[in-house]
C-alpha cells in the first residue's frame, strides 16, 4: 500500500493504495496503522482528523508498535492528541526503547533544548549516543558537536569528528555542510 502511494517499484495508485493499507490495518499490520494515522493526521487523501489519526496510532501502540508510541507523543506535544493524561516524554522513552531511533533523537533534542523537560546535557548526550549507535545521522551530528562544544561531559577520544564524517557520508545536510566547510579551510 505505502509503495503505491509514494509510486516506488509500483505504478502510483492512490485509492489503491489506500484501500491496501485499511485492508492491511484491518489484518493487524502495524506499519500500516500508522500510515493510515498518518494520513488522517496529515489530511493526505483524507480530511485531517486527528483523533482517528490518534485511534490507528493507539492500535498499533497496543500491539507495541515502537513508531506509534513516537507518533502519539507528536501529536500530545502538538496539542493535537485529545487525550489530556497522556505522558509524551513516557511515550518516546517506549517508542526509543523499542529501537525508534526518531524517538531517541527527540528525546535527546528536547533534554538539550529543555522542550518539555528541563535542560540536562548529560541526557541529551546519552540519547544522541543511543541513537549514533542505531546510526541515526542526526544524532550522529548533533553528538558530535556536543563533544566539540565541550558539553558532553563523557570522554570520547576523539570521536566526534567520525561521528561527524559519517553523518555527513549518511547524507545529513548539517553534517555535509560542516563536513565542506572544513574541507575548504
Amino acid at each position: 500500500g505505502a509503495m503505491m502511494l509514494s509510486g516506488e517499484g509500483k505504478e502510483k495508485d492512490e485509492a489503491a493504495a489506500f484501500a491496501l493499507l485499511r485492508e492491511a490495518a484491518e489484518d493487524g499490520e502495524c506499519s500500516a496503522m500508522c500510515n493510515l494515522g498518518l494520513m488522517y493526521e496529515g489530511g493526505i487523501l483524507v480530511p485531517e482528523d486527528p483523533a482517528t489519526a490518534m485511534a490507528y496510532y493507539r492500535q498499533a501502540a497496543d500491539l507495541g508498535y515502537p513508531p506509534a508510541f513516537y507518533h502519539m507523543a507528536m501529536m500530545a506535544f502538538d496539542g493535537k492528541a485529545g487525550i489530556p493524561d497522556l505522558d509524551p516524554m513516557g511515550l518516546l522513552e517506549a517508542a526509543g526503547g523499542g529501537g525508534c531511533a526518531e524517538a531517541v533523537r527527540q528525546l535527546g533534542e528536547r533534554f538539550y533544548y529543555g522542550d518539555g523537560v528541563e535542560a540536562d546535557m548529560e541526557m541529551a548526550c546519552q540519547y544522541f549516543r543511543a541513537g549514533a549507535d542505531m546510526d541515526d545521522a542526526a544524532c550522529m551530528y548533533d553528538l558530535g558537536v556536543m563533544i566539540v562544544r565541550g558539553e558532553a561531559r563523557a570522554s570520547y577520544d576523539g570521536e566526534e569528528y567520525d561521528l561527524i564524517l559519517a553523518s555527513a557520508d549518511a547524507g545529513y545536510g548539517p553534517a555535509k555542510e560542516l563536513a565542506n566547510k572544513t574541507a575548504e579551510g
